[in-house]
């Protein structure tokens, strides 16, 4: 990637810290010293999720479902987007932030399925419940996603297939996508710049489909309560 590339990502978002890490071999690992760090890593997980932060832990997934139908906090959806403009950038940014066709990996909660599995040997534990929980969560994030940017909406398809195409000629062909990745990524802002404009939903449909969203909202908190839960119990 060209430096100037990388340095514009950077600095889009100004209030982002970065961290470059370069682990250095150390051989072989004591038994002792990985159980400890990974028990140390799952309690230190399951201790801040499950904290009263409603930025930073659980509780923000039950007021973002509260704020989803509040018409009357200032930062309500229904308050937010009374006119729909800059709503399809929202809505966009849920599909990709959960959607593994996004640019950043998706919930990566089947990720944390899958450690939880191997782990388990290494703790000495039955880490399964824990993960079946997990993979629970996987699917309500699943479920928001679908619901954020309904594919029946042909603007909506649009969007997604795009956004696939992006990131379809980045990790796919590297630096031989990079032109197909500029006309794709050109054709996504220009769309989402037009749509949040003039919203493709009327005023009905936007209810209709922040009153769902907030549903799976708390469906996914009530999830990840449950998953976490579950992550506490191991190192308990």
């Amino acid at each position: 990637m060209p430096v100037a590339d990388l340095d514009a990502a950077r600095a889009r978002v100004g209030s982002y810290k970065n961290l470059t890490v370069v682990p250095e071999p150390a051989g072989d690992v004591a038994p002792a010293t990985l159980h400890a760090a990974v028990a140390t890593g799952i309690a230190d997980c399951a201790q801040r999720l499950g904290a009263a932060s409603t930025s930073f832990a659980l509780p923000a997934w039950a007021k973002w479902a509260r704020l989803m139908t509040d018409s009357r906090n200032a930062k309500g959806w229904p308050k937010v987007f009374a006119d729909g403009r800059g709503l399809v950038g929202a809505l966009a940014s849920i599909w990709e932030g959960a959607s593994p066709a996004g640019m950043e990996g998706g919930h990566l909660r089947d990720l944390t399925a899958a450690f939880l599995d191997e782990a388990g040997p290494v703790l000495g534990a039955d880490t399964g419940p824990a993960a079946a929980a997990w993979r629970e969560a996987a699917a309500a994030w699943h479920g928001l996603a679908e619901l954020a940017l309904p594919v029946d909406v042909p603007e909506f398809a649009r969007l997604r297939e795009l956004t696939a195409a992006v990131q379809e000629s980045v990790v796919g062909e590297g630096d031989a996508g990079r032109a197909d990745a500029a006309e794709a990524s050109a054709a996504l802002w220009a769309l989402r710049a037009e749509l949040d404009a003039v919203p493709p939903l009327a005023g009905p449909e936007r209810a209709d489909l922040f009153a769902a969203i907030g549903a799976q909202v708390a469906a996914v908190h009530r999830a990840e309560v449950a998953a976490v839960r579950e992550l506490a119990a191991l190192t308990a």
